[in-house]
């Protein structure tokens, strides 16, 4: 084992991961863990959801925090999936998208089947 163990254990911890596993068998094995996409949906996506209303001094609904939620974990998700996921209307879905462009908060970047969403509003 060399130095480099303590840097990996470090990282880990730094990024909110669980702490790696060192195992010494018939060879050096390291296991390390990262953050299922329901952690990160449920923690990230909140986060910039709430950053972005704060930044535009305002907070946003749980429907609105829901759409950016999807679109920073999926930027090709159509209206269709959201829908699905969200278990609302496809005119629910587009109004409340229709809202989040009015606000500067998301932009479609190309075509209705080829593009994708941006998020436009910075949370730094």
């Amino acid at each position: 084992m060399g130095t480099g163990t303590g840097d990996i254990v470090s990282k880990c911890l730094e990024y909110n991961l669980k702490e790696p596993e060192f195992i010494q068998e018939d060879i050096f094995k390291v296991i390390i863990w990262r953050k299922s996409n329901k952690d990160v949906g449920e923690t990230e996506g909140e986060k910039l959801g709430e950053k972005l209303g704060e930044k535009l001094g305002e907070k946003l609904g749980e429907k609105h925090r829901n759409i950016v939620n999807e679109i920073s974990k999926d930027s090709t998700i159509t209206i269709k999936q959201l829908s699905i996921k969200l278990k609302v209307s496809t005119t629910t879905i587009e109004k409340h998208i229709a809202k989040l462009k009015e606000k500067g908060i998301i932009e479609r970047v190309g075509s209705a089947k080829g593009g994708y969403w941006k998020l436009k509003a910075k949370t730094n």
